[in-house]
């Protein structure tokens, strides 16, 4: 129980499956602020996760992971700069946002 309190069981997925993301955005630049939304082609599987769709947003990339539906969507980010009202407004309303370390972000909300 404490090791579910504490959320280790998702730091250690997310650090088994950080890799596989960060080598999806290395080397491509990071769209700056006011660009629009660009979907790109990800794999179905990144790590530990199952992953819907990608996409280069202002100030970096999102990605939408399978557990999320038509009304709630959830996934991870990779915003260097941190989040912005132009990542929020392109992503979903409602955004929520934990940081995962370095650039990287877990991300919830509601279309």
């Amino acid at each position: 129980m404490a090791l579910l309190c504490t959320g280790a069981p998702f730091k250690m997925r997310w650090a088994a499956s950080r890799g596989a993301f960060a080598a999806v955005v290395a080397g491509h630049p990071i769209p700056p602020p006011g660009s629009a939304w660009e979907s790109f082609t990800v794999p179905r599987r990144l790590g530990l996760y199952t992953i819907t769709s990608a996409g280069w947003v202002p100030g970096g990339a999102v990605f939408y992971e399978a557990h999320g539906d038509v009304f709630y969507h959830a996934g991870f980010a990779y915003l260097p700069g941190g989040p912005t009202r132009d990542v929020e407004t392109a992503l979903i309303e409602s955004a929520y946002f934990h940081h995962l370390g370095g650039g990287w972000y877990r991300w919830s909300g509601t279309s």
